[in-house]
């Protein structure tokens, strides 16, 4: 037995989100009214560097009213693909390209929320070019050696949850997949 999308109405939308309204139905729990914001793709970005540092961004966040500890990303724009996005997003965010390997997607937030966050793993990462950020962007460019990742997530310095799980799923990859130990 499963739900029945009755109807869905927009209560709200503008160039970043759209609020609906879902009419759904189910045979033992009754016809309810659920409440989703729509946004679009995500990429996360977990860069190393050549000196097996991480290049991560500190970051003024609205949501919050304050800078927060975190790797680059972005939203994937119209007609691109995830690569494309994480590939532009590192280069516009911190000046930094790399080797690219993908580590998979999660759901942000799958009760309220549509979108998936796809990340990246850049190895190899080197400074080419300036950043290029947009105009409402306040971001600063910090390295950190990687092995002191599991301190940043363990004192809260990194407390956004995709980073975090962005930085996980890297630190999984790497010590299982490639038999690494950069911890």
């Amino acid at each position: 037995m499963s739900w029945k999308l009755n109807s869905t109405k927009t209560i709200y939308s503008n160039q970043f989100i759209t609020l609906v309204e879902k009419n759904s139905s189910h045979p033992h729990l009754g016809t309810h009214n659920f409440y989703c914001v729509l946004f679009p793709q995500w990429v996360n970005v977990v860069a190393i560097t050549r000196d097996n540092n991480l290049v991560l961004v500190k970051q003024y966040r609205h949501g919050l009213d304050s800078y927060t500890l975190e790797t680059p990303g972005g939203v994937v724009d119209p007609g691109e693909e995830p690569e494309q996005t994480a590939q532009r997003e590192l280069l516009e965010e911190t000046g930094y390209k790399g080797k690219i390997i993908s580590l998979g997607k999660v759901a942000p937030n799958p009760a309220i929320q549509n979108n998936l966050c796809h990340i990246f793993l850049f190895t190899d990462c080197e400074k080419v070019a300036v950043q290029k950020l947009d105009d409402t962007e306040d971001i600063q460019i910090v390295e950190v050696p990687l092995k002191e990742l599991d301190k940043l997530i363990a004192e809260e310095k990194i407390i956004h949850s995709l980073s975090v799980v962005s930085l996980l799923k890297t630190k999984n990859f790497l010590e299982k997949e490639r038999k690494l130990k950069y911890f």
